[in-house]
């Protein structure tokens, strides 16, 4: 699986879209994809969502505006993101994308990116179980849940998804290590979820 950053971000971004419009066909009904977008599956990195959201991305500016009560930035700090990536990071990125404020820590380096998304009330308990299975379809991948963490969470190929009352938030973390080209992709994957998982638990002790 590729794991450059305009990927990954690309790949953040357009799921927050792809989840929302999933959420809208959800209540116990079967959802279906909007036209062209079940296309993410066989695009190239460089065509992958990154320019899907772009109508509902609101840029933050030299250091960035969010505009939710909570501040995504206090829930990863960037000695955190720095911890994980392995060195110094510039001041991050904030942003608000649809219903979520995001921070967005990066470096040089194209894989070294930590994320944290951030929104409330945006589903109920079913509706973020549909919008996780249905998004995941829609992105040709599995939606897996993960015990212990909120009152639901998901794991989507690199993106941690987690429900805490009516806080939904999800994590990216990438860096050399997780990487690594010449690790089995299943192996990257298992190590990827075990560093997010721990970092989910801290953002969850620091919710409101």
């Amino acid at each position: 699986m590729p794991r450059l950053r305009t990927y990954l971000i690309g790949l953040a971004l357009g799921m927050v879209v792809v989840l929302l419009l999933a959420a809208c066909g959800g209540n116990g009904e079967e959802s279906t994809a909007p036209a062209g977008g079940t296309q993410a599956a066989t695009q190239t990195p460089a065509e992958s969502p990154a320019t899907t959201p772009a109508a509902t991305e609101e840029p933050g500016g030299d250091g960035g505006q969010v505009s939710g009560e909570i501040d995504p930035c206090d829930l990863v700090t960037q000695e955190e993101a720095e911890t994980l990536v392995g060195h110094s990071l510039p001041e991050p990125d904030k942003r608000t994308v649809g219903p979520f404020d995001s921070c967005m820590y990066s470096g040089a380096s194209l894989v070294d990116l930590v994320q944290v998304q951030v929104g409330s009330d945006v589903w109920s308990e079913s509706e973020f179980d549909d919008s996780m299975v249905e998004g995941a379809k829609m992105f040709d991948i599995e939606a897996k849940p993960v015990s212990g963490l909120g009152d639901k969470a998901y794991w989507l190929e690199g993106i941690l998804w987690v429900l805490k009352g009516d806080v939904a938030f999800n994590l990216m973390v990438s860096n050399a290590e997780l990487t690594d080209p010449e690790k089995d992709d299943e192996v990257l994957q298992q190590e990827a979820l075990a560093v997010t998982t721990d970092l989910a638990k801290k953002v969850l002790e620091r919710l409101p």
